[in-house]
């Protein structure tokens, strides 16, 4: 599952170093509406990838949350013999 969140990180990472590049196009020349539109393209692909990262991180905690909430409580009485 972590081999996912990278492969997305990397991905997010990519996005973020083009949008840089377009930003810095956009302030050269700031009436021009096409870089900003490629700019909020690739800002919700970020923000798609952050939330799909975030979601992967948390899975495995989900998961012992759900394990631990599962097991029996431990009793504290002392077997009968």
């Amino acid at each position: 599952m972590l081999a996912t969140a990278y492969v997305w990180y990397q991905k997010r990472e990519t996005l973020r170093i083009k949008r840089n590049l377009l930003f810095k196009e956009y302030e050269s020349h700031p009436n021009d509406f096409h870089f900003a539109s490629e700019i909020k393209t690739i800002d919700d692909e970020i923000a798609d990838y952050t939330r799909r990262i975030a979601q992967e991180c948390r899975a495995p905690e989900k998961l012992v949350q759900l394990t631990v909430e599962a097991e029996p409580e431990a009793t504290t009485e002392t077997p009968k013999k």
